[in-house]
């Protein structure tokens, strides 16, 4: 059974910057890629997440206050892990887009593959820009 992701949901999380804007737009989405990036200095763990909604993904990250969601992560959430986004704030961070997630729920931790072919939302609204620049001038 495939797990249903909710469509065009990443170009909509970049789009509304944060959970506020749309209180009840709670995306099902998928994890592609999880990574402990602890820092020693920091001696606390953080994790940078790479979320999709089978169309586009986008780099995200967990804020290490929200020890919840880091003792989720450490517990069983792994790369292919569906969720469901139920906060969230998005930054530009050096000209890209970064989703934090204030908070989340796991919905299927049992899925083993990619669901469809996701694109970079930068590279993906970037290449959308530059096809219409160049419709407009054909």
């Amino acid at each position: 059974m495939t797990a249903t992701l909710t469509k065009n949901a990443i170009r909509t999380l970049t789009q509304s910057k944060d959970s506020r804007s749309m209180p009840a737009f709670k995306p099902i989405l998928q994890l592609i890629n999880v990574r402990n990036v602890k820092k020693e200095s920091e001696g606390s763990d953080s994790y940078r997440l790479i979320i999709s909604d089978g169309q586009c993904f986008i780099q995200g990250m967990v804020p290490t206050q929200l020890n919840e969601l880091i003792a989720m992560i450490a517990n069983g959430i792994r790369e292919n892990t569906i969720i469901r986004v139920n906060e969230y704030m998005v930054n530009n961070v050096k000209g890209k887009k970064i989703c934090v997630i204030l908070s989340m729920d796991i919905v299927d931790a049992n899925i083993t593959e990619t669901i469809g072919s996701p694109v970079d939302v930068d590279k993906d609204v970037n290449d959308a820009y530059n096809h219409k620049k160049m419709e407009k001038v054909s």
